[in-house]
């Protein structure tokens, strides 16, 4: 199961607007990292995601993180350190309780959010962490964590050399065909464990036919 934790988190900061970043939101997307009691909400809606699935793994979100740094506190902490900080703290968690632990891979990619029209300019507008901080801090703390790495997303190839540097292993995430480049040459690195293809509709003969 894909439990998101940190980013698009309206599940939970709607439900408990006590813990949403940003409070005066009318769509909260994310939940304040420096409060003890998002941790104890995530926690408790993983642990029954854990007992009713029988899973053993655990993909926890990650990607788009574009509400960050914005209450009071986090606004005085680095968006790297944040990020970083909050997936071991989640991913710690779950490797304590047997699980394995997946998660998207964008953020740890520069500009890699600036694809699909989310810059302005040529600026990227809400690749908050500093990608190099986080990643460092994720693999001193989590680097058992298995990565999605979705940059090839559009034919683009620039983060198999960034991840392969900082020692994860990934999967192609949002994985397709037609578009992706040189599947015989980059499925060969010795980091690469496969692909993905995702969807985002109702898992019915119906709705993925009409995507089709």
């Amino acid at each position: 199961p894909e439990v998101q934790s940190l980013s698009h988190c309206y599940f939970l900061a709607l439900a408990y607007p006590e813990i949403a970043e940003l409070r005066e939101a009318d769509f909260p997307d994310s939940y304040c990292p420096c409060n003890p009691k998002s941790y104890e909400i995530i926690f408790d809606v993983m642990d029954s995601y854990i007992t009713l699935t029988g899973c053993k793994s655990v993909h926890i979100g990650h990607d788009e993180w574009r509400a960050g740094g914005l209450c009071p506190e986090c606004s005085q902490r680095d968006t790297g350190e944040l990020y970083g900080e909050d997936v071991v703290k989640i991913a710690q968690w779950l490797s304590q309780r047997g699980q394995g632990v997946w998660m998207w891979a964008d953020h740890l990619v520069p500009r890699h959010n600036g694809l699909g029209g989310s810059h302005r300019g040529g600026e990227v507008w809400y690749d908050h962490p500093q990608t190099m901080k986080a990643g460092e801090i994720i693999k001193a703390g989590a680097p058992f964590i298995t990565l999605l790495n979705w940059s090839h997303y559009r034919g683009k190839e620039e983060g198999d050399d960034i991840l392969t540097d900082l020692g994860f292993q990934w999967i192609y995430g949002n994985f397709h065909g037609p578009t992706f480049k040189d599947w015989p040459g980059r499925s060969a690195v010795p980091a690469t464990r496969g692909a993905e293809v995702s969807s985002w509709c109702a898992w019915e003969d119906f709705e993925l036919g009409m995507i089709h």
